[in-house]
């Protein structure tokens, strides 16, 4: 009898100790974390489809999460070459070139913030500064505007790094024409 009840002890001890390790939870997974603060430089690429213009610009932006899916955010803009048919005619125009100096306030929903691949739309608006090349340095005279623009886009986050393609629209309020077209931005988060 002995040696039956050894083994059927043992076995309960087993089976309870089993059953109570089953009942504790596992360790929580981690969460991947969101970055807060992001900073980047893009470069855009826009046309018209009715004149023919068209514009190439950069900046810097910064945005701030407020919530895991929508960061806010501000970007200067710099051109970097332009052209515009509709100039052409005008005397303080030299090479119908003109230059478009912005600043623009965004925000932008993001679908998958801690995944790989996360796309995103954004909308913003800002003034802009639309000025003549009259040579090399020197500017004939200045327009302001302002614009609203939209985009949508989808980043790759590497890391602390991400990239992101996307398409956008710009509209103005003056006589510059609107412009579709698309850029790319990479930038650091943290």
């Amino acid at each position: 009898m002995r040696n039956v009840l050894v083994p059927l002890v043992f076995g309960a001890l087993t089976f309870l100790g089993s059953a109570a390790s089953a009942d504790e939870l596992p360790p929580e997974t981690k969460k991947p974390e969101l970055p807060r603060w992001r900073g980047d430089h893009f470069i855009e690429y826009a046309a018209t489809i009715e004149s023919g213009s068209f514009s190439i610009v950069h900046g810097a932006e910064a945005s701030y999460a407020f919530h895991p899916r929508l960061r806010v955010g501000a970007a200067t803009q710099f051109p970097v070459a332009a052209y515009a048919p509709e100039y052409c005619g005008q005397p303080e125009m030299r090479d119908c070139n003109f230059a478009s100096f912005a600043l623009r306030g965004f925000a932008e929903l993001h679908a998958i913030p801690t995944f790989v691949v996360d796309p995103w739309i954004r909308a913003g608006l800002g003034p802009v500064v639309h000025v003549s090349k009259d040579g090399e340095t020197s500017f004939d005279f200045a327009r302001p505007d302002f614009a609203v623009f939209a985009a949508v886009g989808v980043d790759v986050n590497l890391a602390f790094v991400f990239l992101s393609p996307y398409a956008m629209v710009s509209a103005f309020t003056g006589e510059q024409p609107h412009l579709w077209g698309g850029g790319a931005r990479i930038g650091l988060q943290f």
